[in-house]
């Protein structure tokens, strides 16, 4: 395999230069990065993704590249330690201070509030343009200080409140690489089958999915775009109990057409894939097989 294509889109430079940094460490791999944060990172990931395999971001940022572009995005996860460092940052300004932020940086947050019986004001976000009113109110509330990602660190700065932005170590950084090369070899050797078998059955419907251990989409190839059908797959996957390299094969219907279903779960993620078979299976009968050739049998 060719060395594995990885665009970089930091919200803000010194995560750029630390992936920099971690992307040098790797052989094989070549890496590209730009700041850009939310949108403004989406249009330079349209521009750039033809030329790449896979995206490594952060918080709200890469949520939208999950939404918006075609190749898969992995996400520098914000850390216990990255949040806590920022508070021990903002007790030493004696400052009333507030956390705002998307899920990734407040569900952390409340950990450390409930592993240190601390109480932290904490607002959870949903989307960029909520940032403003929050901190609008929080000015009046007499709030001093914003702990936050760097939208929120530069809305902030506009209404004259002091910030500090949080940081993702370089273990973090250097765990959405590996998890990003895992990505990268095993989409390419599922699109090695998928071409494989289009050459010779190209009126049938071939899926792939992969999802992350919070069962979150980050990579689809093939068939339908069915919100329906991504929703049984989560409901079925949450019912498996599944265990590291333990593949699982079923068959099921879906558009009144039977598939094979081969089910596996390598490094925390989880690789899905669905083939059309002709042969005539009970469409009420599900059999999960492991690789010591256990079977179990559902009617």
């Amino acid at each position: 395999m060719n060395k594995i294509r990885v665009l970089g889109i930091a919200p803000f430079e010194y995560l750029l230069l630390t992936m920099k940094q971690i992307a040098s460490k790797f052989e094989d791999l070549y890496f590209e990065g730009f700041v850009g944060d939310l949108y403004e990172g989406v249009a330079l990931a349209k521009e750039k993704e033809e030329d790449f395999d896979i995206i490594i971001s952060r918080g709200g940022t890469a949520q939208l590249l999950r939404k918006e572009v075609n190749i898969p995005t992995i996400e520098i996860e914000v850390s216990v330690f990255d949040i806590l460092h920022a508070i021990k940052l903002a007790e030493n300004f004696r400052e009333k201070y507030a956390i705002i932020g998307f899920s990734n940086i407040t569900k952390p947050a409340h950990t450390i509030a409930e592993l240190l019986g601390i109480d932290l004001d904490i607002i959870t976000i949903n989307d960029q343009n909520e940032v403003g009113d929050v901190i609008r109110n929080l000015k009046k509330n007499n709030f001093d200080l914003i702990i936050g990602d760097q939208i929120t660190s530069r809305i902030a700065a506009e209404y004259e409140l002091n910030s500090i932005l949080i940081l993702s170590g370089e273990e973090s950084t250097m765990d959405a690489f590996n998890n990003a090369i895992v990505i990268a070899r095993y989409s390419y050797e599922l699109k090695e089958k998928i071409d494989f078998h289009s050459k010779f059955q190209k009126a049938l419907e071939y899926y792939t999915f992969i999802f992350n251990k919070n069962y979150e989409l980050v990579f689809q190839s093939g068939g339908k775009n069915s919100p329906t059908l991504l929703n049984h797959l989560i409901l079925n996957l949450k019912s498996r109990h599944l265990q590291e390299n333990n593949k699982q094969i079923s068959y099921e219907k879906y558009y009144g057409k039977l598939y094979e279903v081969e089910c596996i779960l390598k490094n925390s993620f989880i690789y899905i894939s669905l083939k059309p078979v002709n042969t005539n299976i009970p469409s009420r009968s599900i059999t999960l097989t492991n690789d010591n050739g256990e079977k179990r049998k559902f009617i």
